[in-house]
């Protein structure tokens, strides 16, 4: 996973929209913005969180073709055997965050396969080796990055059981303790919120 963080307009210490900063509630109110600037701030908030919303509604029309994009990410050119297997271990990791086929994995990665040949997003060269159309490396990369923020939770909370080392813990300092790792690891940079 690559790592980059945002990062503000040379001259500002947040991000902002017309001299208003862009952040939550809690910093507006302790920033005694006027009403107006609240209202730009609430306005702007709205706007992320129904299109949070909407990505969220679209998801599920393409999981499918997500998934074999993102189990081709970086194996292109590649035969077929190594993308079924990484699709294999996805289908399984994803198969309780979506509603997938009741079809096998290797039917199910087939489908959506030749979805995206029909869609000439990936290519079929000599004897099955797929390979990434690069004029449609756009539509490629839009898929990867709509399951890459679940891969990535799961990432983090597997790094932090490691971490671990065999100790056992409870569910609720699990889940902060993964926070509090994914947190850091987009502070330092070693992580991308993108």
């Amino acid at each position: 996973v690559e790592v980059v963080r945002p990062k503000a307009p040379q001259g500002h210490s947040r991000w902002s929209k017309g001299g208003v900063p862009l952040c939550g509630l809690r910093e507006a109110l302790a920033l005694k913005l006027d009403p107006g600037q609240l209202r730009l701030v609430m306005e702007t908030g709205l706007s992320w969180l129904l299109l949070a919303h909407y990505r969220n509604q679209l998801l599920h029309l393409f999981t499918l073709e997500a998934l074999a994009a993102l189990s081709l990410n970086n194996l292109l050119p590649t035969p077929y055997g190594p993308a079924l297997l990484q699709f294999q271990v996805l289908h399984c990791a994803l198969s309780k965050e979506f509603v997938l086929p009741l079809a096998t994995a290797e039917e199910v990665f087939h489908s959506s396969v030749q979805v995206l040949l029909d869609r000439s997003v990936i290519v079929c060269y000599r004897q099955g080796e797929l390979s990434l159309n690069s004029e449609r490396e756009s539509h490629f990369l839009f898929l990867v990055n709509l399951l890459m923020p679940f891969v990535a939770g799961m990432w983090v909370v597997c790094k932090h059981l490691l971490l671990l080392g065999g100790g056992v813990e409870t569910v609720p300092a699990c889940v902060k303790g993964s926070q509090l790792l994914g947190a850091r690891l987009l502070w330092t940079g070693t992580f991308s919120s993108s």
